[in-house]
């Protein structure tokens, strides 16, 4: 691989084409073109630009130290997305001065419902960063990269109930609570959405980030027997997965 570095012009907003031409090791001729979205990012500013021609998207420099350049280039090829992915837009990278920004830049766009915004990561594959459609509207871009728009069609797992207990449990709640694992390899679990209910009376719910999974308590005035927990929990992208489990309360 060889890198050459130049003094160009300042950049406009838009597509920039870039040339270089010179001659290689063998004596012949190189000439390569390629075209850029380019913008001079002000600090507070921002820039729009379109996708594969129909996703229009705005990136915000809400915190910058300085102005800078941002290039945003489709990309070629990426790698599949996983199951339970749909692509709703092309790979395309993100490049700029990591040192130039104080915070994340600001992605905005609609690709549509239950579509998040997701980074290839070395190592990892693609790895959910936000989903435009939730809170504020906008992602978080925190470092350059290859991004990509996948719509999230399948709900997260709920795995079986698992009854275990705690070595200082309070005068409200038993010492023995359930607790339920839930993974979603897509936009991820929405913590706020879940719900529990133990013989259809409403539960605490509390999601463990650490062990991917929802922690219910148990109140000390569930009479011991037979008892059914019912929970439902949705990803970030609006699908939703219910599950019930009986066990048997002491």
């Amino acid at each position: 691989e060889f890198r050459t570095f130049a003094a160009v012009p300042p950049i406009d907003a838009g597509v920039t084409v870039i040339g270089v031409s010179g001659i290689d090791h063998r004596g012949y001729p190189v000439r390569a073109h390629r075209a850029l979205r380019a913008a001079c990012l002000q600090p507070g500013a921002g820039e729009s630009f379109s996708l594969s021609d129909t996703l229009m998207l705005r990136i915000e420099a809400a915190a910058a130290r300085r102005p800078f350049v941002m290039l945003v280039r489709e990309t070629a090829a990426a790698p599949d997305a996983p199951a339970g992915l749909k692509p709703a837009s092309g790979a395309f990278s993100i490049e700029f001065p990591s040192e130039a920004i104080a915070r994340p830049l600001r992605l905005h766009g609609t690709p549509g419902d239950r579509v998040g915004l997701f980074e290839l990561r070395e190592g990892k594959g693609w790895t959910c960063v936000g989903v435009p459609g939730r809170g504020d509207g906008h992602v978080p871009i925190g470092r350059p990269g290859t991004y990509a728009f996948f719509e999230d069609t399948l709900p997260p797992r709920i795995g079986p109930v698992r009854l275990e207990t705690t070595p200082s449990p309070s005068g409200f709640f038993r010492a023995t609570y359930c607790a339920v694992p839930v993974s979603d390899d897509g936009v991820g679990v929405d913590p706020w959405s879940a719900s529990a209910f133990i013989n259809a009376q409403r539960m605490v719910c509390e999601w463990d980030e650490y062990r991917k999974r929802l922690v219910i308590p148990v109140p000390v005035f569930l009479p011991a027997g037979p008892s059914v927990l019912a929970v439902e929990i949705a990803d970030r992208a609006g699908n939703r997965s219910a599950a019930e489990y009986g066990f048997m309360l002491q």
